[in-house]
């Protein structure tokens, strides 16, 4: 039987993955994705296939999200010039799937056709076998495409191309993340959470997992040195301490070994020499160096904003780490700190892996992020490796033979309103929805989405319509926003740039003002605004029309403008203060516990979001009688997505699911 079909006026010839237009006579490649996803519609034809079915076959043993289904169907209805709203291809069944309508018969690799289904009985029988052979063929086809389209992820620059195979090393329910390996992965240490606890786990090659302990932060980045026989990890301990810990993987039973403080407030990432049995770590700008044979630490030097750096072997250079105003930066360092080179970056990071060779570095890209980027040395940039489901959460680790892990996540976020302890889902879709701010007056919800593929503005009116109201074209970030008291623009913080919109008019404006960190902007009338430099930390007037900035107040923490009142935390001075509209009257309202994260006024209250005693984030308002706390249904607790609107009434963000999983990357063999 031939490889070729003829779909409508499409010609496919299967063997070369190409689609050729019978009328125009342009031909497009399809991707292995794009061939088992038409395939299997062309096997279920005049049949209405659901997402699932589409998800079991054209990405076997993924949890996929609806949305990266929607966009594939969106990328082969392009192909094929097929309209969604009138289709002769892809057709659309509300709440059930997707019906392929399109007519197919059978082609040579001469263009000439003969009809699949002919209404004469003297073909019947021939067309009864075609048909078998034809299912025959394409089932046996669609399983080749899946396999291939889940294991490889190809990315073709510009010079050389780069591909990966790719095997999930985790994949449970739950997420799994924080993976480290030895030299050839044979070994490998990751975190699991569930709803209860965060597990430390070790893996060794075709052997079932081993649970070593429970952590207390999620921030824990546990590191297998090269052989694989040592495992160092830092944790807050019980009295709330950073400490780290090595853990001897060949003694049995194996022992955790509490080994020195972290000298930092928070949880440090470490990282080993790949030749000996030293590791690093940063805390508070100072680079630690740990000897396990002499069991002594030694502090090396001090950089300014350093964050995290890494020892390149071969050469006892040191990689680091730099973090600023929101921007990030990698220095190469000498062995006493000198500066020898730098590299910029074209957005925020945490933490990056250096290749053995001691040419690149790895991360991943701008948030949300699908991709891993290569930053050489020389300055130059590519794309390691796209992910075609999920986002790259982080990439981790890089052995010997530049084999790559790295944890892909999906998680899907629902929009609720909880009056008392009763909760409703304001906002439902499979794609991500979050961070959301219902209006003064007209009940209209804006919030941000991934529905549209990437993060955008969103927002639905009183009668439960939603429209898109941003056109980002670049990978976005949507944190706060604020409404404006008339109900007619919204100030929304983008990455760390502020936007102002104009829902009447669909109007956006990048004002140019860079914004750091939360309660650092608002409005203060209809025509004004403030902000926080985030340089000077002064509280900045802004006013729309002139753009006139004028200096209210410095060295300024967080402020927020609630009731023609300022409440302020100062960079000097602990606590909550209150001021009046020109800081004329400065008093203190409330100091403010130890293990407060983030404060917000809301009608002369201050509400709190504080880490509890089992590390599980808390909100309470503060009263004269101690904090009272408020039950909210979420494990995503941050004012970016919580909007309080009255003592017993809020509006928050809510994890529906949340899986991530483990994959370890391999560059294929013909690179």
């Amino acid at each position: 039987m031939s490889d070729h079909l003829l779909i409508n006026h499409q010609h496919l010839n299967k063997k070369n993955s190409t689609l050729t237009c019978q009328k125009s006579q342009q031909t497009n490649t399809l991707e292995p994705q794009q061939l088992a996803l038409l395939l299997f519609l062309i096997e279920h034809q005049n049949t209405i296939v659901s997402r699932q079915q589409i998800a079991e076959t054209v990405w076997p043993n993924v949890i996929v999200e609806d949305n990266t289904i929607s966009k594939a169907v969106t990328r082969l209805r392009k192909v094929l010039n097929d309209d969604s709203k009138s289709p002769s291809f892809i057709k659309t069944i509300p709440k059930q799937g997707y019906l392929f309508i399109a007519e197919i018969t059978i082609a040579n690799d001469s263009h000439s056709v003969r009809t699949e289904n002919s209404d004469s009985s003297a073909n019947s029988k021939s067309s009864t076998n075609s048909q078998t052979s034809i299912n025959g063929k394409l089932i046996t086809y669609v399983g080749l495409c899946c396999l291939l389209a889940f294991l490889f992820w190809n990315y073709f620059p510009n010079d050389a191309k780069i591909g990966y195979q790719s095997q999930a090393i985790t994949f449970e329910s739950g997420r799994e993340f924080s993976a480290s390996g030895n030299h050839d992965f044979s070994t490998i240490a990751y975190l699991a959470s569930t709803e209860s606890a965060i597990n430390l786990y070790v893996k060794h090659q075709d052997q079932a997992k081993v649970l070593l302990t429970k952590v207390n932060s999620s921030l824990t980045k546990p590191q297998l040195n090269n052989v694989g026989n040592l495992l160092a990890y830092s944790d807050m301990n019980s009295l709330g301490k950073c400490r780290v810990y090595v853990v001897d993987l060949s003694s049995l039973p194996m022992k955790i070994e509490d080994i020195n403080a972290c000298d930092s407030k928070q949880v440090v990432q470490l990282s080993w020499h790949n030749k000996i049995d030293q590791f690093y770590w940063v805390a508070d700008q100072q680079l630690y160096q740990f000897d396990m044979v002499t069991r002594i630490k030694t502090s090396l030097f001090h950089i300014k904003d350093m964050v995290f750096a890494q020892r390149l072997g071969n050469s006892g250079t040191f990689a680091a780490l730099v973090k600023s105003d929101g921007q990030s930066k990698i220095i190469t360092l000498s062995s006493n700190g000198a500066v020898l080179e730098q590299l910029e970056i074209e957005h925020n990071i945490d933490t990056f892996v250096s290749s053995y060779d001691e040419l690149s570095l790895y991360y991943i890209g701008k948030h949300p992020s699908t991709a891993v980027i290569r930053h050489f040395f020389d300055g130059q940039t590519e794309i390691a490796v796209n992910t075609p489901f999920g986002y790259i959460e982080q990439v981790t680790d890089i052995n010997s033979s530049d084999e790559l892990l790295i944890a892909t996540s999906y998680v899907d976020l629902d929009i609720v309103e909880q009056h008392n302890q009763a909760t409703s889902k304001l906002v439902d879709s499979s794609s991500l929805d979050y961070n959301a701010r219902l209006s003064y007056k007209d009940n209209k919800l804006a919030f941000a989405s991934k529905r549209s593929g990437s993060a955008q503005l969103w927002l639905k009116n009183a009668t439960g319509n939603s429209r898109q109201i941003s056109n980002f074209q670049q990978t976005s970030y949507l944190y706060e926003l604020h409404w404006s008291e008339d109900d007619s623009h919204i100030l929304l913080k983008r990455n760390d740039e502020l936007w102002l919109f104009d829902v009447l008019d669909n109007q956006q404006t990048n004002l140019g003002i860079q914004i750091d960190g939360f309660n650092q902007f608002g409005w203060l009338t209809q025509s004004k605004l403030f902000f926080i430099k985030s340089d000077s930390r002064q509280l900045i007037a802004y006013d729309l029309a002139t753009k006139q900035q004028t200096v209210l107040i410095s060295d300024i923490k967080f402020a927020t403008y609630s009731d023609l009142h300022w409440y302020v935390e100062f960079n000097n001075k602990p606590g909550v203060w209150i001021a009046d509209t020109v800081f004329s009257d400065v008093k203190l309202k409330h100091q403010l516990p130890e293990n407060t994260i983030l404060w917000q006024a809301f009608h002369h209250d201050v509400w709190l979001i504080i880490n509890s005693a089992d590390n599980q984030r808390q909100l309470a308002k503060i009263t004269d009688n101690g904090l009272q706390y408020k039950d909210l249904q979420t494990n995503r607790l941050h004012f970016h997505g919580l909007q309080i609107l009255e003592q017993n009434d809020f509006i928050y963000t809510k994890e529906s699911n949340n899986e991530s999983s483990i994959y370890r990357l391999t560059p294929s063999k013909d690179n």
